[in-house]
This record gives C-alpha cells, structure tokens and sequence, in this order.
C-alpha cells in the first residue's frame, strides 16, 4: 500500500545526481517502499539537457539510463485537460513552464512536490494548495 505520493522536479534529480544538499533526502525517500513517485518526461528533459548542456551527450545519456531505472513512474501525459492546468499554473505563477507541468502533475495527482527550487515555487507554497517536501 502506498502512504504518499510525490513529484520529483528536475532540481530535486540533479541534487540527488550530483550528491548536492538536499539529494540524499531523496535518495532516503526513493528507497521508501511506501511512496509513489511521479515525474513528468518534460521535466524528465529538462534534467537531461541539463546534464547535456553542462556535460556532453555521453554524460547525459549516462544519467538519463540511471533514471530509467529508478522506482519512478514517468508520465507522458499531454492531453488537453493537462494542458489547461499547466496553463493555468504558468500563467497564475511565474515560473518557468516545466515547473507549471510539476504543479499540474502534482495537482493531478494529489501528490507533494519534491523540489530544492524556492524561488520558484515558494509563492504557490505560501498558498497551501500544493504540498511540498524542501529538500534544501
């Protein structure tokens, strides 16, 4: 039985990745048999070319199958009513757009967003509508 469910953005993946503060808290909670953990491709990408931009293609690559094999389930999904709630999000917050795909997911889901982003989530925070779990 799952106790939780959670959305990884991708400053959460890099912190883990790159053993930064924050990312052993998520190494503690990937190990968690207990939770549900979300990811959306696009902020899938946007970890990968993060890795590719600073790295190289070999690295990202590299990074891109470790993820793959993580308890993490990646969701695709782009229909229109997800749509609307990514809109909704980038156009109430500003935020970048894949951090709108992670509130939307999150809201989806009814799940709390993992993250070490402040800056950009700290105004949808102080609403309460969305859960989320600092690791910073």
């Amino acid at each position: 039985m799952v106790n939780k469910s959670f959305i990884l953005d991708a400053c959460s993946i890099i912190a883990f990745l790159n053993a930064e503060k924050g990312g052993e808290k998520l190494k503690t909670l990937l190990e968690n048999n207990h939770c549900q953990h979300y990811m959306h491709m696009i902020n899938l990408c946007e970890t990968y070319y993060g890795f590719y931009k600073k790295d190289g293609k070999r690295h990202a690559e590299e990074i891109l199958q470790k993820l793959l094999l993580l308890p993490i389930e990646y969701i695709e999904d782009i229909s229109l009513d997800f749509i609307k709630a990514v809109g909704k999000y980038k156009a109430a917050y500003k935020i970048s757009l894949a951090d709108a795909f992670v509130l939307a997911l999150a809201e989806i889901k009814k799940a709390a967003v993992v993250t070490t982003d402040h800056k950009e989530f700290d105004p949808v925070s102080y609403e309460g509508k969305i859960e989320f779990l600092w690791l910073r």
